[in-house]
């Protein structure tokens, strides 16, 4: 029963650590679209 209480445990750990993980990645994703879109911003506005 201990064995299982652990790994239960150990699991809910791992699941909590892959939402956060997924968070970060979708705000980078968000971050570097605004990225490309400030570049080709600054881009057009160069060539003008």
């Amino acid at each position: 029963a201990l064995e299982r209480y652990k790994f239960e445990q150990s699991l809910e750990h791992t699941s909590q650590f892959i939402e956060k993980l997924e968070k970060e990645l979708e705000e980078y994703h968000r971050y570097l679209a605004l990225y490309k879109n400030r570049e080709q911003v600054s881009e057009k506005s160069n060539k003008g």
